[in-house]
Order: C-alpha cells, then structure tokens, then sequence
C-alpha cells in the first residue's frame, strides 16, 4: 500500500475532520479513499458516457472518388501557390 503525506490549511483540514464526523467516516483516511473512489467512478462513468453518445451518432458516408480528387486538387493548387517565389520588385 502507497502512503501520501499532503499538507493543508488549516481551514481544509477543518472542513475535512467535520467531514469526518458528520458522513461517519472512521477517519480522515477513509474519508479520502472514499473521495477518490468517487472522482474515480465518475470520471469512468463521463468516459462511457462520451463513448455511448458517439455510437449513438449517425455514420457519416465516405467520400466518393470525385470529392478525394477535389480535395487533392485542391490542396495541390495550394501547394504550388505556395511555392512559387515571390516577385522580385
């Protein structure tokens, strides 16, 4: 088992042992393991969440062999607008 010494103010450290007291904790370090227990499942839970709502989306068709060529020429067009030196004045 890992052991974390972390340091607060004083306020945070009294807000924690009335925590403590007041959920029933056996003590600080339950009440802690607890508090990342949570953050832990609810970060996992926003993880599936954003996994679900991306299946749920439509599919998007794939590009047909006329749209990649404009694309590609576009972007060539582009690349050789860029290329070409400037003028010299």
């Amino acid at each position: 088992m890992k052991i974390f010494h972390i340091s607060l103010p004083d306020s945070l450290a009294k807000y924690i042992e009335e925590e403590v007291i007041k959920e029933g904790y056996e003590n600080v370090n339950e009440y802690f393991k607890d508090l990342v227990g949570q953050e832990k499942k609810r970060k996992s839970e926003a993880r599936l969440e954003f996994l679900w709502e991306g299946m749920k989306m439509p599919k998007k068709s794939e590009l047909t062999e006329e749209q990649w060529k404009e694309i590609y020429d576009a972007v060539q067009e582009r690349f050789n607008q860029e290329k070409k030196p400037e003028n010299p004045r």
